[in-house]
């Protein structure tokens, strides 16, 4: 199988869709000499990665050590061992740097005691949607007490791992003394934090001596001092928040992502950004609050924004009607990222100034009928990168009231996306004169009823403009057009 493929002597192999059931079993010791990344996906039949058990005395003797730096296993459901024999005196991947595991759900285990040994080189592991239970597995009979040390991992990424539980079944200290990110989502069973003023061996359920023992990945302040990317759920910030810890805990932390927020009051919520006062960027998913930024009502999350806030990123919050219900607070923010929020019907108040803003992305919002209004408009004098995507209710991109015609300019704007928006008539409602000094490509697609660009007048340089299918460059007389390529995409389709 190894010669098969063609691998010796390369430094990087991608292999894709293969019904073998292992991809490295003879002459394993030489092919890995040189290889220092490996990619495999969509192989389904796929059971093992590196075949050890069937090596010849002549290969194991002497201690060879794998070149390999990258190791990125994706959409093999029936993958049970990336290797199937204990590595110790064999080989050794101490070279190591960068572990990617995605959609494995056979896979139960990921490292053994000794070859964790060897990962002093590891910087990143991510593991999404697979069926691990513990990452490191037991070697021989009872859980003796362990210690696993990772020096230079930065980022550890856990998603989606539903049979999770615990980093190793025994009592065991784990250190990562350079972690930077910290991400764990949507792993029920796991207890990420031990709260306790020791370490994480103080939070475990025990049983026998020789039954798994369930203990927090990470000791709260232990982990906390150089991280700068952070993610919690709703348990772990109440925790934090009633904690008696040091006002500095998270002093390095620009990253905050809160996730799966369903019952905490708004007072508490308040007082938690505290805690962080460095943070730069917020991001919050899967979350039940009506109203963002900032509101004293019951059922509200209320938090007040924060003015070193610089990106927002909101994602699947079903409830969410209005980010903003104060126009007084956005003075800071860079980037907005709104990602399917069905409730949502506006961003804020029709005053609402976004000053700084440099991109703004809208997606999957069903319920938005429009994007800003042209108050809010004349704010965006940095304004970017513009993108709206999948609103189906969307009408208008800016929303003007009837009154004297003006002109609005986009002084910054390089980039304007707006695909499918089956309802989208035009970007503007009203006859304003619209400025764009700095435009670049504009992209109209699954647009159906969308005839022209806005009824005033449009000023703009020649630019690329992307409708359907079509590519045209045109310079200021965008209606014509796009009322040009409609009229023959109308023609195709009869």
């Amino acid at each position: 199988m190894s010669e098969a493929i063609g691998i010796e002597n390369k430094e990087k192999v991608d292999f894709h869709s293969s019904n073998h059931l292992k991809l490295f079993s003879s002459n394993l010791l030489r092919l890995v000499q040189s290889l220092e990344e490996l990619e495999v996906s969509d192989c389904g039949s796929l059971e093992v990665v590196f075949d050890v058990k069937i090596m010849d005395d002549r290969e194991m003797q002497g201690r060879k050590t794998s070149q390999l730096k990258r190791l990125a296993l994706s959409r093999l459901p029936n993958l049970k061992h990336i290797w199937n024999r204990d590595l110790p005196e064999i080989l050794s991947f101490k070279n190591l740097q960068v572990t990617k595991i995605t959609q494995c759900q056979s896979l139960k285990h990921l490292f053994s005691v000794s070859l964790c040994q060897d990962l002093q080189q590891l910087q990143d592991l991510v593991i999404m949607s697979c069926g691990i239970e513990e990452i490191v597995a037991v070697e021989g009979e009872g859980l003796e007490e362990l210690k696993f040390y990772f020096p230079r991992l930065t980022i550890f990424r856990l998603h989606f791992l539903m049979r999770f539980k615990r980093f190793y079944p025994g009592r065991h200290y784990l250190e990562c003394p350079s972690l930077k990110t910290l991400d764990v989502f949507g792993c029920e069973g796991l207890e990420i934090f031990s709260f306790t003023h020791l370490d994480s061996r103080q939070t475990l359920m025990v049983g026998e001596d020789d039954m798994p023992i369930q203990q927090a990945l990470f000791s709260l302040e232990k982990v906390s001092s150089n991280l700068k990317d952070l993610a919690l759920n709703e348990k772990d910030s109440i925790e934090i928040l009633n904690g008696h810890y040091e006002a500095n805990l998270f002093h390095s932390l620009e990253v905050l992502g809160l996730q799966c927020f369903q019952e905490t009051p708004v007072m508490l919520l308040n007082r938690f950004l505290e805690k962080f006062p460095n943070i730069k960027t917020l991001g919050v998913r899967y979350s039940s609050f009506k109203v963002f930024f900032p509101s004293n009502e019951a059922g509200y999350c209320g938090f007040r924004s924060p003015n070193q806030i610089k990106k927002l990123g909101l994602q699947k919050m079903e409830q969410l009607e209005q980010i903003w219900n104060d126009d007084s607070l956005t003075d800071v923010l860079e980037e907005l990222i709104v990602l399917d929020c069905p409730s949502l019907t506006s961003l804020g108040p029709p005053s609402i100034a976004f000053t700084s803003l440099t991109s703004l992305q809208v997606m999957y919002c069903k319920r938005l009928t429009f994007l800003m209004t042209g108050s809010t408009a004349k704010t965006l004098v940095h304004l970017k990168q513009l993108w709206i995507r999948n609103c189906g209710m969307m009408e208008v991109v800016v929303m003007i009231n009837e009154g004297t015609p003006e002109e609005i300019k986009f002084e910054s704007l390089e980039y304007l996306e707006m695909t499918f928006l089956p309802s989208l008539k035009s970007f503007c409602s009203g006859k304003h004169t619209f400025v764009f000094p700095s435009l670049e490509m504009l992209k109209v697609r699954g647009c159906p009823r969308m005839q022209n660009f806005s009824s005033g007048v449009i000023i703009a340089p020649t630019i690329t403009m992307e409708v359907e299918n079509e590519t045209r460059h045109c310079a200021e007389d965008f209606n014509t057009t796009i009322k040009q390529l409609a009229m023959e995409q109308n023609q195709e389709s009869l």
